[in-house]
């Protein structure tokens, strides 16, 4: 498990990374070792969010209610 999520965590880094964005990524598996929620903090326009959902739902199997995004400027309370 801890592999795949090591090479998941990277690839989700690596696609973020083609677009300019520097993102803090937390990621949880299922018992099976596959995505199973994923939460994104950084700074990304409305339009960069819907494309990299979009590429990690279609190459890591997430649906879109499993991913979140954080802006780390903004308070969570």
């Amino acid at each position: 498990a801890e592999i795949i999520l090591g090479a998941c965590e990277a690839y989700i880094w690596n696609k973020a990374a083609e677009m300019g964005l520097e993102l803090e990524i937390c990621l949880e598996l299922d018992e099976e070792g596959l995505p199973r929620w994923l939460t994104l903090t950084g700074q990304a326009s409305p339009l960069e969010r819907q494309k990299l959902n979009q590429t990690l739902i279609q190459d890591l199997g997430l649906g879109r209610e499993d991913i979140k995004w954080k802006d780390p400027y903004q308070s969570s309370e």
